[in-house]
Order: structure tokens, then C-alpha cells, then sequence
């Protein structure tokens, strides 16, 4: 089902769904699914320091992907397809020819302020643990944002921030998307150091991309 069509963000349980990103008024598309047919493979994986990260073509990354020892020695196939289908899907909705592909277990707060990220489109999917946090567009003082205030500045309702579900793919827009008019999303890591807490993180980007503001 798709929700809030008119909302900078858009979410359902179909992949067409994160097309609409493509939409001048969308800052966020998030695919909701289920990934507990993942469960046993991920209880293995999230035991290890894992981090995967390379840069190159979908033929490239995906053979380094299906070398890589973790994966491979753990006998992790079903999660390895599903990182492996899940770029494809982002592939379709760019039209880059390179890409970056980082999946890592997480157990840092990583970036604590509110952000906007200076590339076209990423793919965000946490697999364990809590997710990205995000903000509609009703919900941010870009002012503040760009003058590199506070969280508190930057966010009106402290109430109303968002979090990415555990299996859900999200396409976040970046500064840097083709006639974007600042609908880049505003976004920021969960704080789990203190509680000792670890993430399994997806993270695709296109080739287009220069960091964050």
C-alpha cells in the first residue's frame, strides 16, 4: 500500500515504490519489507567485525562481494543475493555506472547532526539494530541547517523525527540531485554507543557524491 503522496516522503510494500523519488517534491521513497527469512544468516554475520566496502562497476562489486571471506566461510548466501538484488534495484533508479558499496556491523553513533548529504541518491538498509533517522521537510529549519546550528535548531518538533524500520530500503535524494530545489533529505545516525548497541548497515551510493553538509 503507498502512503502520503503528497508528502516529501512516500513509503509502500511494492519496489515501484522507490521510483517516486524521482518526484520534485520527494526528499525520502522507503520499500517496507520483512527480512526475518535473513534471521539465522544475520545472528551468524553480526557476530563478526564485518566491513565490506568497494568501489566499482555492478560486475565488479559483485564479484568482490562473493569473494569476501566472512560471507563466504559462514555460508551466507541468502543475505549476500539480497545485498546483491538490492543493488540492482538501486541501479535502475540512476543513471550512474559506478557505485559504492559499504556493509559493515556499526557501533558508533557515526554522524550525530542532522544532515544533508552532498551526492544524487543513496540506498540506506539496516539489517540489525536501529535505523537512520530522518526528518520531513515540514519538520527541518534549513536555515539553521546550512548555518551548522544545533540539532535543536534544526529541528522544530522533536517529536516528530522519523526512523528507518529494520529490513526497509530508503533512497534518500542528495544536494547534488538533478534540480533538487533543497529537497535533499535531512538525516543523521542513531546514537547506540552508550548503550552498547550494533547496527548492520547497507549503504549504496552513486558515483556522485562529495560528502556532507
Amino acid at each position: 500500500m503507498e502512503q502520503n503522496t503528497k508528502a516529501s516522503y512516500v513509503y509502500g510494500d511494492t519496489p515501484e515504490i522507490l521510483h517516486r523519488i524521482s518526484e520534485s517534491n520527494k526528499s525520502i521513497a522507503i520499500l517496507q519489507r520483512d527480512i526475518d527469512f535473513l534471521k539465522t544468516e544475520l545472528i551468524q554475520l553480526i557476530q563478526h567485525k564485518i566491513k565490506f566496502n568497494y568501489r566499482g562497476s555492478i560486475e565488479e562489486i559483485i564479484d568482490q562481494l562473493n569473494k569476501h571471506t566472512i560471507i563466504h566461510n559462514w555460508q551466507c548466501p541468502r543475505v549476500c543475493e539480497d545485498i546483491i538484488s538490492t543493488l540492482h534495484v538501486f541501479s535502475k533508479l540512476s543513471s550512474s555506472t559506478m557505485y559504492s558499496l559499504t556493509f559493515e556491523r556499526v557501533e558508533s553513533d557515526m554522524c550525530k547532526r542532522f544532515h544533508t548529504d552532498i551526492h544524487d541518491l543513496r540506498l540506506l538498509s539496516t539489517y540489525v539494530g536501529r535505523g537512520t533517522l530522518w526528518l520531513s521537510e515540514d519538520n527541518v529549519n534549513r536555515d539553521a541547517l546550512y548555518s551548522h546550528s544545533t540539532n535543536d535548531d534544526i529541528v522544530i518538533d522533536q517529536n516528530d523525527i522519523h526512523e528507518i524500520s529494520v529490513g526497509h530500503i530508503a533512497i534518500l535524494k542528495g544536494e547534488e540531485y538533478p534540480q533538487s530545489k533543497s529537497m535533499a533529505l535531512v538525516h543523521r545516525s542513531p546514537e547506540i554507543e552508550n548503550d552498547q548497541e550494533i547496527r548492520l548497515l547497507l549503504r549504496i551510493d552513486t558515483d556522485k557524491f562529495r560528502g556532507a553538509i
